[in-house]
Protein backbone atom coordinates (compact mmCIF):
# COMPACT_ATOMS: atom_id res chain seq x y z
CA UNK A 1 0.00 0.00 0.00
CA UNK A 2 1.27 3.47 -0.74
CA UNK A 3 1.59 5.95 1.76
CA UNK A 4 -0.71 8.35 0.04
CA UNK A 5 -3.27 5.45 0.32
CA UNK A 6 -2.42 4.74 3.97
CA UNK A 7 -3.01 8.55 5.24
CA UNK A 8 -5.72 9.54 3.13
CA UNK A 9 -8.36 8.04 5.48
CA UNK A 10 -6.77 10.33 8.18
CA UNK A 11 -6.75 13.68 6.51
CA UNK A 12 -10.24 15.02 7.11
CA UNK A 13 -9.71 14.50 10.73
CA UNK A 14 -5.63 16.29 11.32
CA UNK A 15 -7.74 19.12 8.80
CA UNK A 16 -9.55 19.34 12.05
CA UNK A 17 -7.03 18.81 14.58
CA UNK A 18 -4.87 21.76 12.63
CA UNK A 19 -7.17 23.76 13.11
CA UNK A 20 -7.89 23.05 16.82
CA UNK A 21 -3.99 23.35 16.98
CA UNK A 22 -3.84 26.76 14.99
CA UNK A 23 -6.76 28.17 16.12
CA UNK A 24 -7.67 28.54 12.54
CA UNK A 25 -8.86 26.35 9.78
CA UNK A 26 -6.85 28.76 6.86
CA UNK A 27 -3.82 28.69 8.97
CA UNK A 28 -4.63 25.13 9.66
CA UNK A 29 -5.06 24.30 5.96
CA UNK A 30 -1.77 25.86 5.32
CA UNK A 31 0.04 23.54 7.63
CA UNK A 32 -1.02 20.70 5.82
CA UNK A 33 -0.72 21.50 2.32
CA UNK A 34 2.86 22.80 3.30
CA UNK A 35 3.11 19.46 4.76
CA UNK A 36 1.62 17.47 2.03
CA UNK A 37 3.87 19.31 -0.62
CA UNK A 38 7.19 18.47 1.07
CA UNK A 39 6.27 14.96 1.67
CA UNK A 40 5.57 14.63 -2.32
CA UNK A 41 8.87 16.74 -3.18
CA UNK A 42 10.35 14.18 -0.19
CA UNK A 43 8.96 10.98 0.31
CA UNK A 44 12.02 10.31 3.09
CA UNK A 45 11.02 13.14 5.48
CA UNK A 46 7.45 9.94 6.12
CA UNK A 47 8.84 9.29 9.82
CA UNK A 48 8.79 5.29 11.36
CA UNK A 49 6.65 4.95 13.39
CA UNK A 50 3.88 1.96 14.51
CA UNK A 51 0.85 3.19 12.37
CA UNK A 52 0.61 5.58 10.03
CA UNK A 53 -1.94 7.75 11.70
CA UNK A 54 0.99 8.21 13.89
CA UNK A 55 3.38 9.19 11.41
CA UNK A 56 0.89 11.33 9.90
CA UNK A 57 0.56 13.05 12.97
CA UNK A 58 4.44 13.59 13.99
CA UNK A 59 5.06 14.93 10.74
CA UNK A 60 2.75 17.81 11.51
CA UNK A 61 3.44 18.28 13.93
CA UNK A 62 7.21 18.73 12.71
CA UNK A 63 5.53 21.21 10.28
CA UNK A 64 3.86 23.31 12.78
CA UNK A 65 6.47 23.81 15.26
CA UNK A 66 8.60 25.04 12.22
CA UNK A 67 5.88 27.46 11.49
CA UNK A 68 6.99 29.83 14.37
CA UNK A 69 3.06 30.93 14.88
CA UNK A 70 2.57 33.31 17.53
CA UNK A 71 -0.10 33.25 19.60
CA UNK A 72 -1.87 37.30 19.89
CA UNK A 73 -1.83 38.52 23.73
CA UNK A 74 -5.68 38.76 22.99
CA UNK A 75 -6.31 35.06 22.99
CA UNK A 76 -5.52 34.99 26.92
CA UNK A 77 -8.03 33.84 28.50
CA UNK A 78 -10.17 36.06 30.97
CA UNK A 79 -10.45 35.10 34.83
CA UNK A 80 -13.42 33.75 36.02
CA UNK A 81 -14.75 33.04 32.32
CA UNK A 82 -16.41 30.05 31.35
CA UNK A 83 -15.12 30.88 27.71
CA UNK A 84 -11.75 29.39 27.20
CA UNK A 85 -9.48 29.64 24.12
CA UNK A 86 -7.18 26.60 23.89
CA UNK A 87 -4.91 29.11 21.88
CA UNK A 88 -3.56 30.41 25.05
CA UNK A 89 -2.19 27.40 26.54
CA UNK A 90 1.48 26.61 25.76
CA UNK A 91 1.78 24.51 22.01
CA UNK A 92 3.14 21.48 23.31
CA UNK A 93 0.19 21.60 26.39
CA UNK A 94 -2.12 22.30 23.27
CA UNK A 95 -1.04 19.58 20.95
CA UNK A 96 -0.67 17.11 24.17
CA UNK A 97 -4.23 17.65 25.12
CA UNK A 98 -5.71 17.52 21.60
CA UNK A 99 -3.82 14.13 20.80
CA UNK A 100 -6.04 12.50 24.12
CA UNK A 101 -8.99 14.20 23.80
CA UNK A 102 -9.98 15.50 20.37
CA UNK A 103 -8.11 12.53 18.41
CA UNK A 104 -8.57 9.38 20.97
CA UNK A 105 -4.98 8.92 20.82
CA UNK A 106 -4.10 6.42 23.75
CA UNK A 107 -0.71 8.18 25.34
CA UNK A 108 1.44 5.60 24.33
CA UNK A 109 0.26 6.80 20.68
CA UNK A 110 0.44 10.66 21.57
CA UNK A 111 4.27 9.87 23.30
CA UNK A 112 5.11 8.44 20.23
CA UNK A 113 3.94 11.54 17.74
CA UNK A 114 6.08 14.25 20.04
CA UNK A 115 8.26 11.87 20.35
CA UNK A 116 8.79 11.64 24.37
CA UNK A 117 8.73 8.86 26.61
CA UNK A 118 5.51 8.25 27.88
CA UNK A 119 6.28 9.67 31.48
CA UNK A 120 7.41 12.80 29.64
CA UNK A 121 4.13 12.52 27.83
CA UNK A 122 1.91 12.45 31.25
CA UNK A 123 3.86 15.33 32.47
CA UNK A 124 2.60 17.59 29.54
CA UNK A 125 -0.78 16.18 29.62
CA UNK A 126 -0.98 16.96 33.18
CA UNK A 127 0.71 20.84 33.10
CA UNK A 128 -1.98 21.41 29.77
CA UNK A 129 -4.57 20.50 32.73
CA UNK A 130 -2.71 22.76 35.57
CA UNK A 131 -2.68 25.40 32.94
CA UNK A 132 -6.45 24.93 32.02
CA UNK A 133 -7.69 24.56 35.40
CA UNK A 134 -5.24 27.96 36.72
CA UNK A 135 -7.65 29.87 34.33
CA UNK A 136 -11.39 28.77 36.53
CA UNK A 137 -11.63 26.20 39.13
CA UNK A 138 -14.65 24.63 37.01
CA UNK A 139 -12.59 23.48 34.55
CA UNK A 140 -10.56 21.24 36.51
CA UNK A 141 -13.06 18.75 36.67
CA UNK A 142 -11.58 17.70 33.05
CA UNK A 143 -8.89 16.62 34.62
CA UNK A 144 -10.60 14.33 36.80
CA UNK A 145 -11.83 12.67 33.34
CA UNK A 146 -8.57 11.80 32.40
Amino acid sequence: MTISAEIAPFLPLLRRHSMALTGSQAVGDAVIVTMLEALIAEIGIFPSTSSARISLYALHWKFYASALLRVPTWFAPTTGSRKFNLMALAPRHRQALLLVTLDNFSRLEAAETLGVPEEEFGHLLTASYAELASWDEDISALAAVA
